[in-house]
């Protein structure tokens, strides 16, 4: 079994023409059979493999080319809300930041406005 599957398989690989080994002279081998069937469909699976190769090579090339155009639409949708959702908490950041600076001014000029009434009401009473 194994001499014929070595000399079957250089013969093929060399482009000769397989040995018949159903006349009379050889022992016939039910697993020789069985073997022959599953080499020619192998064979014929992979010239037919090899013939459609460039198709689908350019199919699922396309078919990723789709999935990277879908899949850079979404990361670009996920990146302008990222942006947007920084500038607002930027933006939110610095009106905090002026309402504290407001907030303190007015305490501080309301405070003033007393200081400066006691010390109109006070100054006249004073005498030199």
């Amino acid at each position: 079994m194994w001499a014929r599957m070595t000399k079957h398989k250089l013969l093929i690989k060399g482009n000769k023409t397989a040995p018949n080994y159903d006349q009379p002279q050889f022992i016939h081998l039910h697993e020789w059979d069985s073997w022959v069937v599953t080499y020619t469909k192998r064979r014929e699976l992979k010239a037919h493999v090899t013939k459609l190769g460039a198709k689908i090579f350019v199919k699922n090339k396309f078919r990723r080319w789709r999935y990277q155009a879908r899949f850079m639409a979404a990361q670009n949708e996920r990146l302008a809300l990222a942006v947007q959702h920084h500038n607002n908490a930027k933006l939110l950041q610095v009106t905090k930041v002026w309402g504290g600076y407001c907030q303190g001014r007015g305490k501080a000029a309301r405070r003033r406005e007393v200081y400066l009434t006691a010390w109109a009401n006070w100054a006249p009473r004073k005498r030199r």
